[in-house]
């Protein structure tokens, strides 16, 4: 078991003797963050191509598929659908303010 040096034990005292005598009106701040509003998702119709194979799942919007319409979790042919999805933004800088 270690042994406390005399400067932390004294450093100890003093924390313990703040916390005994505070008042009533001496609670220290606390700040909060100002309620942001929640962005809205717009729901549009999305052209999106989705696997023909039953057994996958795969699916990617038009404007990310891939030159050759092939699924990139199994390798099938994928069809075009449309689907409600989120919009995204696909004109986000980084570095611009």
């Amino acid at each position: 078991m270690k042994r406390l040096s005399k400067g932390v034990l004294s450093n100890i005292n003093n924390m313990e003797k703040k916390r005994h005598t505070r008042k009533k009106g001496d609670d220290p701040m606390y700040f909060a963050k100002k309620g942001i509003e929640e962005p809205v998702n717009i729901i549009e119709d999305t052209t999106v191509y989705a696997c023909e194979s039953d057994l996958c799942n795969g699916w990617m919007r038009e404007d990310f598929a891939t030159a050759d319409y092939s699924c990139p979790m199994c390798g099938n042919p994928m069809k075009q659908e449309v689907r409600g999805l989120p919009k995204i933004k696909t004109d986000y800088n980084p570095f611009s303010k």
